[in-house]
């Protein structure tokens, strides 16, 4: 995912890390090669600690704050803890049979059509019938309907 959008002519995008995309160039904002030797020798030559940026693994100087090295990458760790975050929320367990599954929706709540037509069953019957049925007071009962 690309942030900032901004038409350059041609000979302003020469040598750099961009996407042509129409009349737009879409910027990458990670640093160039150029940029990461340059960044690796100074920290040689000044004895300063590297780190790497854990979403492309560039090299980023290690007295700085940030985590990653552009606002790509920032994006990028995001959406892939977005993504997995969505993939735990489909992971669950049938309310009927206690199997797991991966659910197609967030509000799934069982395994099979099976299961779900066992649970609108056992709602079914559980709602239908009062107190009192199967009893005289009822009038379902077949006590006295028979010579």
């Amino acid at each position: 995912m690309l942030m900032l959008m901004q038409y350059l002519p041609p000979e302003q995008r020469k040598g750099e890390h961009r996407y042509k995309q129409g009349s737009f160039v879409l910027y990458d904002g990670r640093p160039s090669k150029e940029k990461q030797e340059k960044l690796i020798e100074e920290a040689v030559k000044n004895n300063e600690p590297l780190k790497k940026c854990p979403v492309c693994g560039s090299f980023m100087n290690g007295l700085d704050r940030s985590t990653y090295c552009s606002q790509r990458c920032v994006n990028d760790a995001y959406i892939a803890r977005r993504r997995r975050r969505h993939e735990m929320q489909l992971k669950k367990v049938c309310a009927i049979c206690g199997e797991k599954f991966t659910a197609k929706r967030k509000d799934a709540l069982y395994c099979s059509n099976a299961c779900k037509q066992a649970a609108y069953r056992n709602r079914n019957v559980a709602d239908n019938r009062s107190p009192k049925f199967g009893t005289t007071e009822s009038g379902n009962s077949q006590e006295g309907l028979l010579p």
